[in-house]
């Protein structure tokens, strides 16, 4: 019971930092040179102009007068002109609700997603069933979330969506262990993703509409992943205990995701000076879809972009789904697996913390290019495997290296999405990762499990990876060279003033 105590003691530090060396609530640590008698006055875009998309009229409203400035970073006290009230109590209470959002959402989906391959498993359903019902929800979510995206960003009403398919998708979810027949567990599985589909996106999409800085979503999106890490390991240690075996996993998630609701129905955008669309959530006239996407695929680096999110998306969709299939294999139990996803949730914690600032050092394109590299030794590790918590490093190298994928996708995605299909876009990002990419990894997983083992699918998985890489490192490297020098770096995040 050691590591859900600790989870909990770190979630609870990050929720309620100290703030005993700020004076007041309204008052913000400014980085700046030598003290200045007469600072300008300077709008609130211009701390994040790297990152505003939907936002800038917002922003455009916002006056910070800085009244005082101290040196050796303490606090510096404003006063906030135009119509924003409050702004900085306002936009503390905004955080909270997004970490507390992250948590019970990924506390939710923690406690049963690691668990549905090795229930599959436990019901003797031979490999290629698993590839299939593991491929049956990505690839619903690819056909679907684009749909429910634009339908978001056209009528504008997000949270109402959020709200009726987060519900839904639990209520059918639940409805799974009714039968263990498999055309019944597939036609489950399609309907609950169907509903499920816009979910996260739209979630991201929310948080990241309502950041000041959007270099630091990373540090609102680790909250899932202390949620995702407790979650898993709780349930891992009751598997162990309980007669309900892998049927107790549904259980909890249900429980869970009862508070889940409530969090997500009071999460809400804040009163803020804007036009409809970012305030009540309404885009009467809807955002003109057709010249948007023309941009976007003129848009070399962001076609190369979500090519190489679907790579990615492949290889997660193998080694997610036969991964604990494979401890299972070397004798682990429900136990083992939440010590693993435990030491996966520690690795990515503090690498959500800092994924703005070496997304902004690295580049898109080292990210992407590291994460597939990662894939290569996971898929090593776990062919190698000879005791259940001998791919614990491959499972500290998933953490770290998802955080710092997961962040930097979101907030370049966010970045390129033309004005008003930032839903779109993320929803089309989430497909192309969990949708398309891993039901192919799904399925090609399961066929060539059940033909030649899962050692032997990983030894495969490791090589195509290690090729991969190897490829895509070349063709960055070409490009870089036949750039000129007036050009920006091939999907480079600017710096932003703050971290």
């Amino acid at each position: 019971m050691l590591t859900p105590l600790f989870l909990s003691f770190i979630f609870f530090l990050l929720l309620f930092p100290s703030t005993s060396s700020l004076p007041q609530s309204s008052r913000i640590c400014i980085k700046s040179g030598p003290l200045k008698s007469n600072p300008p006055e300077l709008p609130t875009s211009d701390h994040n102009r790297a990152y505003d998309r939907d936002d800038n009229d917002i922003d455009d409203n916002i006056n910070i007068k800085i009244i005082q400035t101290c040196r050796g970073g303490h606090a510096t006290d404003i006063i906030n002109s135009g119509k924003l009230k409050g702004g900085d109590i306002e936009h503390n209470s905004i955080l909270v609700q997004s970490r507390l959002t992250f948590l019970f959402f990924y506390i939710s989906i923690g406690s049963l997603f690691p668990y549905l391959p090795v229930y599959y498993h436990s019901l003797n359903l031979p490999g290629s069933w698993i590839g299939y019902l593991g491929s049956v929800n990505p690839i619903t979510t690819f056909l679907i979330s684009p749909l429910w995206g634009a339908y978001s960003d056209r009528h504008g009403n997000h949270k109402k969506i959020l709200l009726l398919t987060f519900s839904s998708s639990v209520v059918t979810r639940l409805m799974m262990l009714l039968s263990v027949n498999p055309v019944y567990l597939a036609a489950n599985v399609f309907v609950t993703a169907a509903l499920n589909a816009p979910v996260k996106p739209l979630l991201d999409n929310s948080v990241m509409a309502m950041l000041r800085d959007k270099g630091s979503y990373g540090k609102m999106r680790l909250y899932g992943q202390l949620g995702f890490g407790l979650g898993s390991s709780i349930v891992g240690i009751l598997i162990a205990k309980s007669s309900l075996g892998y049927r107790l996993p549904f259980l909890i998630h249900g429980l869970v995701s009862i508070p889940t609701f409530f969090i997500l129905k009071n999460f809400k955008v804040p009163s803020l000076p804007s036009s409809p669309s970012s305030v009540e959530g309404r885009n009467p006239e809807g955002p003109k879809f057709k010249e948007g996407l023309t941009l976007l695929t003129k848009n070399v680096d962001a076609l190369v972009f979500f090519f190489l999110v679907f790579a990615v998306g492949v290889s997660s969709g193998c080694i997610e789904n036969f991964a604990y299939v494979r401890m299972r294999e070397v004798g682990g139990t429900g136990k083992d697996m939440g010590i693993s996803r435990f030491v996966s949730a520690s690795a990515g914690v503090p690498m959500f913390w800092f994924s703005g600032r070496l997304t902004r050092n690295l580049g898109v394109q080292k990210v992407l290019i590291g994460t597939l590299a990662s894939y290569a030794v996971r898929f090593t590790i776990y062919s190698r495997m000879k005791v259940p918590l001998g791919g614990l490093p491959a499972e500290f190298l998933r953490g770290a290296t998802f955080a710092l994928f997961w962040s930097t996708a979101t907030i370049y995605t966010h970045k390129i999405s033309p004005k008003g299909m930032s839903a779109t876009l993320l929803t089309f990002m989430n497909a192309m990762y969990g949708g398309l990419g891993q039901s192919i990894g799904a399925i090609i997983g399961g066929k060539v499990q059940e033909r030649v083992g899962t050692v032997r699918l990983f030894r495969y998985g490791a090589t195509f990876d290690a090729a991969f890489v190897m490829v895509s490192a070349t063709y960055f490297a070409v490009r870089s060279l036949t750039k000129s020098k007036d050009t920006p770096k091939v999907m480079k995040i600017e710096e932003s003033d703050e971290d």
